[in-house]
């Protein structure tokens, strides 16, 4: 599986779950490459898109 770590915190972000436990929640195995990108939040709506339009931020890295 390829595992978009910026897909799992935005999405984290937006529905209210800790994107570690479900990183951890994966088995090694099962992960064959990991991907990292930049996000844009928009503050009108609320919400984080994955848009690669942004640097990665922290977080991200950490999940990295």
């Amino acid at each position: 599986m390829l595992l978009d770590v910026n897909n799992v915190y935005v999405n984290s972000q937006n529905h209210g779950f800790n994107p570690r436990e479900f990183i951890d929640a994966i088995p090694d195995e099962k992960i064959a490459y990991l991907h990292i990108a930049g996000h844009t939040w928009y503050e009108e709506d609320q919400m984080i898109i994955d848009t690669h339009g942004k640097k990665v931020v922290h977080p991200v890295w950490e999940l990295l």
